[in-house]
């Protein structure tokens, strides 16, 4: 017989045989702490996975892409986007704009429901087979049971433990979301894990959700990505239903549970089958990273002195990102300010032009000495710089990164390279920010 979606989410948590138990937040006493507790770590997960097919497109060479295989995973990782700015509206209505959070290891690593390690690796038949158990559905359709199983299979000999599907963490998230007579009609938890440290009293109730005057001046419209915002799944969150609405929502686009066919997890079967077909993805280094332990799991030291400084401008041009981003979401949106909008757009721009041209030059650049291996992307992320702070804060670190990105443009120019173009195209778009954010600087001070 054929699950209903919130069957299918039930199980997910419960099954005697498929269910993973519930999602554990030390340390909560609320169901609001454990609430934000889950949603930060699925902040942290969608990040994790955006990052990870990101780096896979990058391996496969564009000019040996007749199907177009990396727009196919830079599209998936958009829809990530879309559902880390989807959760950051729903820890608005919980916690107000300091309640924002865009880290990325933190929790994720080492937690029992992280669905994935997150190693950045080329595409291969390994880690095309991780992604699919990642946001598979519990209920699998039977013509694709054998296919899956044999997944499952590789993922584990290749990661040496069981991946879990994304879909726990937000079972359970909804369920702290519901009344509590739907949610025990749905599945008592405490009665099923008796000796689960949930909270005395697990639901949120009416008075844990913002002042709407507070969630309208800082919640984020898909609007503020321009173009991209019909490329992506990026939902309101006011109050309980449209939370609940969210939720099902990023469910139902294939992390774990809707089984739609449009789901993450049917597109990355087909990625698979046309993995089997042809093989593609160039041997790039794994989790090449300056680093080690603010970049990927199984790291590659990159040693080659130019490619080290490609790879700190790429990691601090990815800093840069998030931190524009966490300044835009605290600025309150105005109808006389454009500052917001313009922080949106200056990330847009990076995301678009300065990502992509980075990452043709690093898989084209040696690891080291030797050239054996080629490096790519790092995406190396330092924690510090992006905690929570206040607008001043933020402005201080952006034009800190942007005076280091100085130095490295200016001692990569006395190498003779040609790379005139790209290091003018990178000089431009921090021009373009660290005139606003001079600006800005002028009248909070």
């Amino acid at each position: 017989m054929t699950q209903t979606p919130a069957e299918r989410q039930r199980d997910i948590l419960i099954d005697p045989d498929f269910g993973v138990g519930i999602p554990i937040v030390d340390g909560a006493h609320t169901a609001k702490d454990y609430a934000m507790g889950l949603l930060r770590l699925a902040a942290e997960v969608e990040h994790a996975l955006m990052v990870q097919y990101l780096y896979a497109a990058d391996s496969i060479d564009p000019d040996d892409d007749a199907r177009n295989n990396a727009v196919k995973l830079r599209r998936i990782a958009q829809e990530e986007m879309g559902h880390l700015g989807t959760v950051q509206n729903l820890l608005l209505l919980l916690g107000g704009p300091r309640a924002f959070y865009l880290q990325r290891d933190l929790i994720r690593r080492g937690n029992p429901a992280n669905p994935i390690a997150f190693v950045l690796e080329p595409v291969s038949r390994h880690s095309l087979a991780k992604y699919v158990v990642a946001e598979m559905p519990e209920e699998v359709p039977e013509s694709k049971q054998a296919k899956v199983d044999e997944l499952i299979a590789l993922a584990e000999t290749d990661m040496g433990f069981k991946p879990h599907r994304v879909g726990a963490i937000y079972a359970m998230i909804r369920w702290l979301f519901l009344p509590k007579a739907e949610a025990l009609a749905w599945m008592d938890l405490k009665a099923l894990f008796p000796d689960a440290p949930l909270p005395d009293s697990p639901h949120l109730e009416d008075a844990d959700f913002q002042e709407p005057a507070i969630i309208a001046l800082h919640e984020v419209f898909g609007e503020d990505w321009g173009d991209d915002s019909g490329h992506f799944l990026l939902e309101r969150a006011i109050d309980r239903q449209s939370a609940l609405d969210a939720l099902d929502l990023i469910t139902d686009q294939g992390e774990g549970l809707g089984g739609a066919d449009s789901s993450h997890f049917e597109e990355f079967l087909e990625l698979i089958d046309a993995f089997d077909i042809k093989p593609f993805g160039r041997p790039i280094a794994t989790s090449p990273t300056l680093t080690v332990g603010h970049g990927g799991e199984k790291p590659t030291p990159v040693v080659a002195p130019y490619t080290a400084k490609w790879l700190e401008v790429q990691s601090l041009q990815y800093q840069l990102l998030i931190v524009g981003l966490l300044h835009g979401l605290a600025h309150p949106r105005t109808t006389d300010d454009t500052l917001r909008s313009d922080l949106a757009e200056l990330c847009l721009k990076s995301m678009r032009r300065l990502f992509g041209m980075l990452a043709k030059l690093l898989t084209r650049m040696p690891v080291g000495a030797d050239g054996s291996i080629s490096a790519g992307p790092s995406y190396d992320l330092e924690p510090a710089q992006i905690n929570s702070a206040d607008i001043a804060e933020y402005v201080r670190r952006q034009l800190a990164i942007m005076d280091r990105l100085a130095v490295l443009y200016a001692e990569i120019e006395q190498t003779g390279d040609d790379v005139t173009d790209q290091l003018a195209e990178l000089r431009l778009h921090d021009r373009g920010r660290r005139k606003l954010l001079k600006t800005l600087s002028a009248q909070i001070t």
